[in-house]
């Protein structure tokens, strides 16, 4: 990411992707290497060729039972990254990827928007999405796994729904 200039982003960024680089499970995108080369930090991930569940959902090709293998999927590969000390913080239908074959993989721990600002908030320093954002990262509250659950449960309401909880 050419475009973080900040040294404090740049850190979080590489502490970040090298913290998920240790996460090994079918549920969860497989990042191979993390490192920085000059002042550009890159990662280096598995090539996914499905679609974000977002996409699904407003295509409408979700059956109640998609939905539900979707769900046990995003719970699978957050009960590793948490077993792993790793929190996503922004569990959200376009951070879910669902593959050609039907496996689900959880995207996007935190490191590829991090200098973006449309749909995000900053929140002592944690970025998330307002929809699906817990009590504790709107409160700037320190954040542990049940920031993910929320966030999950916000993704279920959506599919089951077809809209987030607040909207």
């Amino acid at each position: 990411r050419p475009d973080i200039s900040r040294p404090d982003l740049f850190r979080r960024l590489l502490r970040e992707a090298q913290a998920c680089a240790r996460l090994r499970h079918p549920n969860v995108v497989t990042v191979y290497e993390a490192g920085e080369l000059g002042d550009v930090v890159y990662i280096v991930m598995e090539y996914l060729r499905g679609e974000d569940v977002g996409t699904l959902l407003r295509r409408g090709s979700l059956t109640f039972e998609d939905k539900i293998r979707i769900l046990v999927q995003v719970l699978d590969g957050l009960q590793h990254a948490h077993d792993e000390g790793v929190i996503h913080r922004d569990i959200k239908p376009s951070n879910v990827q669902r593959e050609p074959d039907g496996c689900v993989k959880v995207v996007d721990f935190g490191v590829a928007r991090m200098s973006q600002a449309s749909p995000l908030t900053r929140s002592d320093g944690v970025l998330c999405t307002l929809d699906y954002a817990s009590t504790q990262q709107l409160r700037g509250e320190p954040l542990d796994k049940r920031t993910d659950v929320y966030s999950t449960g916000a993704l279920a309401y959506e599919l089951f729904t077809g809209r987030p909880p607040f909207k």
